[in-house]
């Protein structure tokens, strides 16, 4: 009924990519686009689109661009921001997700996404700052417990690590698989920190 409505091919795009079919949601997000340029949420979109089919360069691009046009919009500072961790850009990411608290201090994700981004620069006491502030924003969310209690591995409090593994255990968390993800073995794990994990923590981790 109306072929040049820009926002019904950024919504028909969103419904695309919430059934994995991203390049059916890339197309439509393109022409919500070459209708209206100016329509932030549509790049901010396919930024994310693009991630998901690892087109990272051009989902910077986009995400910079929705920035750009809306530079209030948290989301699209946490999808760069994990972007940036993932091609190395560390001290980028971390900005990105700092102004996204920034701007709305009870953004849980930007929490965990920058308390991730410091488990993997092995700055694990500032990573459990946010992972504790997200806890205290949604207590509900498993995978934060998950990445606390790796945390906690990595500063060898063990009982604090048990707790948190056993509660992300407790609300459905894959934890074998989760930590498996990072590391191939607990050995692995020892042995690249130079510790030794207790065998009821090493238990839970092997899903003995």
């Amino acid at each position: 009924m109306n072929p040049e409505l820009a926002e019904a091919y950024n919504s028909r795009g969103a419904t695309y990519a919430n059934k994995n079919e991203f390049d059916r949601a890339i197309q439509d997000y393109s022409t919500a686009i070459e209708l209206n340029p100016e329509l932030a949420e549509a790049y901010k979109m396919r930024g994310f689109a693009y991630n998901e089919t690892d087109a990272l360069e051009y989902a910077l691009k986009d995400l910079t661009r929705a920035i750009e046009l809306n530079p209030e919009d948290t989301q699209a500072y946490n999808i760069r921001g994990i972007i940036y961790a993932t091609t190395g850009r560390v001290d980028e990411a971390i900005q990105d997700c700092s102004k996204a608290i920034e701007l709305n201090p009870e953004d849980t994700e930007a929490y965990k996404t920058r308390g991730i981004i410091y488990t993997a620069i092995g700055d694990f006491d500032t990573a459990i700052q946010d992972y504790n502030k997200a806890i205290e924003l949604n207590p509900e969310h498993a995978g934060t417990y998950t990445n606390r209690g790796e945390a906690w591995l990595h500063l060898s409090e063990w009982e604090k690590a048990k707790v948190d593994i056993n509660t992300a255990k407790n609300m459905g968390v894959d934890i074998v698989a989760s930590f498996h993800n990072d590391y191939e073995t607990v050995a692995d794990f020892e042995a690249k920190y130079g510790v030794k994990v207790p065998e009821n923590i090493a238990a839970l981790l092997r899903g003995d």
